[in-house]
């Protein structure tokens, strides 16, 4: 199996996972455990299905910032807070 291959059991993905964890340097344990924190509290916030127009705004969105039409959020947070 290539290394990067895409893994279809739970217990397998769960597995590779934990691999990757274990391979980290400590220097980045910190990150990890953020990162990790917020996928959780994301999936506890949001367990409804997008609707169909919300997955074309987000595919649209993602599509610009690919383009590099993004904007730094911080000119998009002086914008909102200026009005």
């Amino acid at each position: 199996m290539a290394k990067n291959a895409p893994i279809k059991s739970r217990r397998g993905r769960r597995e590779r996972l934990h691999r990757l964890v274990e391979a980290l340097p400590d220097s980045e344990l910190s990150t990890a455990i953020r990162v990790l924190e917020g996928l959780k509290a994301a999936a506890e916030y949001d367990t409804e299905p997008l609707t169909p127009e919300e997955q074309a705004d987000a595919e649209a969105g993602w599509q610009e910032y690919l383009e590099g039409k993004a904007r730094p959020w911080e000119d998009v947070r002086a914008e909102l807070t200026r009005g």
